[in-house]
Order: structure tokens, then sequence, then C-alpha cells
């Protein structure tokens, strides 16, 4: 027998081994169903980390008897197929991507085919491992431990059903769509690529420039909306008024729920309780229906003659989320001006989330109205939108964070330089009205992104879910100066060391 052929033939026994059962935990006779997944009854929250760690070990095995065959390709797609590790950010999965394959095309080699499908039966009966123990964490009232392995499911496996149920989605014409797209397409509307959300039977006249979707066309008693100078954009979870391009301003609707998604992902457990996150589980939960919104200005006169009416110093101001009128208000930049209104947009949105959805949960509407952080710790108020400003595509995934951005570049340079860190004795002192006054401004926004990097990812992610909880303290106006060393129960002076050590170590990446 030749080398390639008795290669072959190991190959398919092996594949023939792995593809029966690939996650078996407990009894063996009685544990798993037919197809290798488990019942819910059979699984013990316990068994997570098992399960993963099965789940890599078969697939480094998969891996490896690629390359012995020297199928590098297949070999760098099973890798590929692994979520990326940050060690100074996170990837996010987009919920939307295109569905994965569930088999090469008919003209792919045999060997090839039997790769691929123990690829996707690895993957598949990993995750709806997962889902099971999501249900399980749900009935036992661990919503956010419930979430978190519904995401993870999906990760391993973005066509798992049982999760995708979870969320919402369903499989329509090749795509997930969640069930707000779904009404949309059976009012008999289209996802155009340059006008958004349209009536399919207006779509001709849209692309010969004979329409466009006027703010006035539909009542509204906001005296902006009546403006048929601005376009509206319904989203799913923003409504935008416009003035400009119509396929700008689609772009801008399209990155606003992409990072809605990313958002999520990441801050679900500031929607609701553990409880609410259960029920949503066990799909006894709907999410909330209310809608973020936005105004987008045409020029900066127009932004200024608007807004200056009720708000004062604008002077600097190149657009922002205000709380008291529950929106965003920015404007196209001139070619004068340096501002990225891609990088705005997300930022804004970041405060708007978390305040609409967080802040003065059960407190009076004046309050709600008022941006958090108003006594202290507002540098996390600001830490987590300009952590947040990283925000982009990475493949499938979405991308925060990094060591590569600007800011924490800075503040990585200004932890070495005299006077440009502000020990946190004193940091989580300043009010909003006091970081925003400070006389070196520049020095507390780098601080506060890279603090957040440093609690998010420092440390191998030791300070990451109780920086969180300090977060919802803050949201919740339950904060105080010491919530930060009392939550993560260490002195505020071994912080500042640990963070010194963390921007000193991290690598470095020079800006023009």
């Amino acid at each position: 027998m030749s080398i390639s052929l008795f290669k072959s033939v190991s190959l398919i026994l092996w594949l023939t081994i792995l593809t029966p059962c690939c996650v078996s935990l407990g009894a063996e006779s009685d544990s798993g169903s037919r197809d290798g997944t488990l019942s819910r009854n059979s699984l013990s929250l316990d068994d997570e980390p098992v399960i993963l760690a099965r789940y890599r070990t078969k697939l480094d095995n998969l891996m490896a008897t690629c390359r012995e065959l020297d199928m590098s390709l297949e070999a760098e797609v099973t890798e590929t197929s692994l979520r990326p590790v940050g060690l100074y950010g996170v990837y996010i999965l987009d919920l939307k991507a295109a569905p994965v394959p569930e088999s090469l095309p008919p003209d792919a080699k045999d060997l090839q085919k039997k790769w691929y499908a123990a690829l996707r039966r690895l993957q598949q009966t990993t995750a709806t491992a997962l889902t099971s123990l999501a249900q399980l964490a749900a009935d036992k009232g661990q919503g956010y431990d419930a979430m978190r392995l519904v995401f993870q499911a999906l990760e391993i496996d973005p066509n798992c059903e049982p999760a995708r149920r979870i969320l919402g989605f369903e499989l329509h014409q090749g795509r997930w769509r969640s069930e707000w797209e779904r009404g949309q397409l059976a009012k008999g509307a289209v996802d155009h690529p340059v006008f958004g959300w349209i009536p399919a039977e207006q779509v001709e006249e849209y692309e010969a420039g004979l329409r466009s979707q006027s703010a006035s066309d539909k009542p509204n008693s906001d005296r902006l909306a009546q403006d048929s100078s601005r376009n509206r954009l319904e989203t799913e979870h923003f409504s935008l008024l416009c003035s400009g391009d119509r396929g700008e301003e689609v772009r801008l609707s399209r990155l606003l729920e992409d990072y809605f998604q990313a958002w999520f992902q990441l801050f679900y457990p500031f929607i609701g309780s553990e409880q609410y996150w259960s029920n949503y589980v066990a799909g006894r939960q709907k999410l909330p229906r209310s809608k973020m919104k936005v105004v987008v200005f045409a020029n900066r006169a127009e932004y200024l003659k608007e807004l200056g009416k009720s708000e004062p110093n604008l002077e600097y101001s190149h657009g922002g989320y205000f709380p008291g009128k529950e929106c965003i208000y920015v404007y196209w930049p001139g070619p004068e001006e340096e501002t990225h209104l891609d990088t705005m947009l997300v930022h804004e949105a970041t405060h708007q989330l978390f305040q609409e959805y967080r802040y003065g949960r059960g407190q009076t509407r004046k309050a709600k109205r008022q941006m958090a952080g108003q006594r202290d710790n507002f540098w996390m108020v600001e830490g987590i939108a300009t952590y947040a400003e990283t925000f982009r595509r990475s493949g499938r995934f979405f991308q925060l964070g990094g060591a590569d951005t600007w800011r924490f570049q800075r503040a990585k340079e200004r932890v070495s330089e005299p006077g440009g860190y502000l020990p946190l004795q004193r940091y989580v002192r300043l009010s909003l009205n006091e970081f925003q006054t400070h006389d070196n401004i520049p020095m507390l926004y780098t601080q506060s992104t890279g603090l957040t990097v440093f609690f998010l990812h420092g440390k191998d992610g030791k300070y990451r879910r109780k920086f969180l909880d300090c977060l919802r303290l803050l949201y919740d106006d339950n904060a105080g100066p010491d919530s930060l060393a009392e939550t993560l129960q260490t002195d505020l002076t071994t912080l500042d060391e640990e963070y010194k050590q963390f921007m000193l170590a991290a690598p470095v990446h020079k800006w023009p």
C-alpha cells in the first residue's frame, strides 16, 4: 500500500470514528440521543468546560490529520472556525452573516467532503449541547450565563437553530432574519442595498431618482420630522432623520445596527436582570421595542441653529447624545473638519444605549434625563464610549478594543510622562462637570480608554465581570467614589500599579 493511500484510509477511519458522537458525558448507555447530542436532563452546568475542552481537542486532531495529508487549506479553514482571541480586545459574532454551508459542492473531492462533514458534525453537536446548557441555566434562574451560552453556541455553529430561535432568528430565503425583518418582508418591503427598507413596488421609482422617503411622508408631531428636506430611515433599533445622500444615510443606519449587535452581545445584562434573561431564553420575555432616535443635520450651521436655542456651550461641539432630548444630534462634517462621523456615531450610540436601557431604572423621568456620572466616576461613561470607537468588522466577526488604536497608544505613552496619569484616588472622584472642564481633557480621555481596556482584558480578564458590575452601579445611580475598589476588591493604589505595568507591557504601534 502506498503512503498516500495509507494516509487516505487513515483519515477516513479517523473521520468515521469522530462523526457518530462528538460530545458525550455521563453514562454512555443512556445519556445521549442517537445522533450524539445530549438531552437536557443528562447535563449539568459543570459540564461546560468539559464540552469545550473535548471540542477543542477534536478540532486540533482534525487539523493535525489534515496537515498530515497535505490538506493545508482544510486545516486552515478548521482553525479559522474558532473565534479569534485578542489580548487587548474582543471579537463578537455577526449574527446576520450568511449561513455556513452545510456541505461542500458536488465537485469537491471525496476526502474533502468527509473532512467537512466531520467538521460540521463536531460544530453542530457541540453547539446543541451548549444550547441545552443555556436552557438548563435559564431553568435555574441563571439568565446571564444562559445568554452567554447561547452566544457561545452560535460562535461554534452559526447555523444552530435552537440557539437562533432563542434570539428570534429564522432562516428566510437563505438569510438569517430577525422577527422585525420578517415583519418588514411580510408587509411587502425589501432591504435595498442603497435605499434601505422600502416598499417593493417602489424600488424602480427609487432607483430612477423619482422618489425619496421624506420624513414628512408620515404624520409626526416632531417639528424636525416635518421638514421635507430630511429623509426618514427606520431600522430595527434606530429611528433616523437625515439630511444628505440617501446611500450614505443608509450606510450609517447599517453601521448603527451592526454596532447594536455587538453592544447587545457584550452588555445584555444592562437591559434586564438574571430573571429577565431566564424568561427570555425560555421564550417568556420579549426585548424592549423602543427605538433610539438619531438626527443627522446637513452641516454644522444647521446643527448650531437648531440646538443653540436649548443647549449652551456648543461652540466646540461636533455632535453628541443629549439625554434631556433622548436623541443623538450630529451633522455631516465639511471638508475642512477632522470629525469622523462613523466614530462619533458609535461613541454617542454607546452613551444612548447604556443611558436609555439602564440609567434611572425605577427613577423619575427627570433623573433619567441626566447623564450618568453626575457626582463621580464620569470616567467610566467616557471610557466605555471611547472603547466603542474601535468598533470595526473582521471577517464574520466584529472587533472592539485592541492595542493598535490611537487613544490606547497615547494612554501608553502618557503613563511614562510626568503628570501624564491621574491616580485613581482622584480620578474616580471627578464628576461630569469636573471631567469636562478639566485643564487636561485629552489626558483624561486617553486614560479612560486605557483603564477600560485594562479592566475588560488585562490580567486574563480577571476584573472584567466585576468592572461591568461597577458600571451597572453607575448607570443605576448607585455608585460612589469607593465603588471601584469595593467591587473589584482591590485597593486603588494596587490598581494604579497594575494598570501601569499592563500599559508598559503593551506593544507599540506608531501613528502618523
